[in-house]
């Protein structure tokens, strides 16, 4: 999954790129990506029952935009080449500059709301234009009459400044998903704090939904902590009194903002995380391990994280009859771990 850092020159998103695991982009490249590592605690307990030879997380994708230059504060249209990055993405964390506005929510709304403006133009601009076309085809078929209204309804929203992905019905609707609309997209607000700030608490209610998140974090600080070993970086965040680098609640919302959810296969040859969006299916779980074992899938041997962690491993739950079969329509949850039955 692909997730856009995106905001204003000097809002210090190249330097919370970093913070998150980036490195800058080199040689003239438009874009920058780093492929993050999702802290789960329950990674590390599963690897040290089963001391696995190789140990895999599940991961984002974060792009630093190096024409991010596109957002102008409203001072003409979004270069094509930052519209092209964003729409490939699945997520949008839009950084602003939070040393001067620390606690105002006045200021750091209207940034959202600058921003968004922007994001609806563009998204405006593809509705308009498909409209009008479907007008001028002069095309009545069933379908795109109903991609019209849905169509019609989008402009009606953000012409009134609602960004679509606080309108979950259009998001759903599978006739808008091929258009990628920037402001359909689930939204991190990243507060780049000063370094003294903590963990700035803001109270945007009017401005939040299920599809946005606002958190902070001192990029600064956090791109420093990033370079440390992991050793070294215990030693500093215990100097400073802080219990996990803010970077990792970033990573994990990230992750949750998406929709995704792990689940987990262990052995001594491997422990690893699988990520799979929620409402998945036990199918669906087995396809993502392997397109055989989807096809030949007959049961999911199934025990909840915790209690494998409590039983000291997945085989001596399983003796004492934790274990559950299920079939292919199981809904897998959020820290099932699971063995396949398959034949093929």
């Amino acid at each position: 999954m692909r997730v856009a850092i995106i905001g204003l020159p000097g809002s210090g998103k190249s330097t919370v790129f970093q913070a998150l695991g980036g490195r800058p982009a080199s040689g003239g490249a438009e874009e920058a990506m780093a492929c993050v590592p999702v802290p789960d605690d329950r990674v590390d307990r599963l690897a040290a029952i089963y001391h696995p030879r190789k140990t895999t997380r599940a991961t984002v994708d974060f792009v630093d935009l190096a024409h991010s230059a596109g957002l102008r504060g409203g001072a003409g249209e979004l270069g094509q080449s930052f519209l092209n990055s964003v729409r490939q993405a699945s997520a949008l964390v839009h950084v602003i500059d939070a040393f001067s506005l620390p606690g105002d929510v006045a200021e750091v709304s209207g940034a959202i709301e600058a921003l968004d403006a922007e994001l609806a133009l563009s998204d405006l601009d593809q509705c308009e234009k498909r409209l009008e076309r479907i007008k001028k085809e002069g095309r009545q078929a069933g379908a795109v009459q109903h991609e019209s209204r849905l169509l019609t309804q989008a402009s009606d929203f953000l012409g009134r400044g609602t960004p679509l992905r606080r309108v979950p019905e259009l998001v759903a609707a599978e006739e808008l998903r091929g258009f990628a609309f920037l402001t359909a997209k689930p939204m991190i607000t990243l507060l780049n704090t000063a370094e003294d700030a903590g963990h700035t608490e803001l109270s945007l209610d009017s401005r939040s939904g299920p599809q946005d998140r606002v958190v902070s974090l001192a990029g600064a600080l956090e791109a420093e902590i990033a370079e440390l070993s992991p050793e070294e970086a215990r030693d500093f965040l215990s100097d400073y009194g802080i219990s996990e680098p803010a970077r990792e609640l970033v990573i994990r919302s990230c992750y949750q903002l998406l929709g995704l959810i792990s689940f987990f296969t262990v052995g001594e040859d491997e422990v690893k995380a699988w990520t799979i969006p929620q409402g998945a299916s036990a199918r669906q779980g087995a396809a993502i391990i392997h397109s055989d074992i989807a096809r030949g899938f007959i049961r999911a041997e199934v025990i909840d994280c915790g209690t494998v962690l409590a039983s000291g491993s997945f085989e001596e739950a399983k003796q004492h009859g934790k274990l559950r079969l299920e079939g292919r329509d199981y809904v897998m949850k959020d820290g099932d771990v699971v063995s396949f039955r398959f034949n093929v």
